[in-house]
């Protein structure tokens, strides 16, 4: 059995221990974002906007993966 980039051997796909993190992670985001559906109002400098709390906490999430792995390419980057 050889190993391989990103945890896939000859066998087939195996998970890294960040992938499985990341996965749990997003379930709990969503399963947090599906028990709240009421409306929430965003304001903004601009103005303001009523959406469903189920895109603000999605919306975060996502935002907030895409900064850390903004941030984890960076530190790799420099190593």
């Amino acid at each position: 059995m050889s190993e391989r980039k990103g945890g896939e051997t000859s066998e087939g796909f195996r998970p890294t221990g960040r992938q499985i993190v990341a996965g749990i992670g997003a379930i709990v985001v969503l399963v947090f974002a599906i028990a709240n559906l009421e409306d929430a109002n965003i304001d903004f400098i601009f103005g303001d906007v009523t959406l469903p709390l189920f895109f603000v906490i999605v919306g975060s999430g996502l935002i907030g993966a895409l900064v850390g792995a903004m941030i984890s390419r960076h530190r790799h980057r420099n190593d």
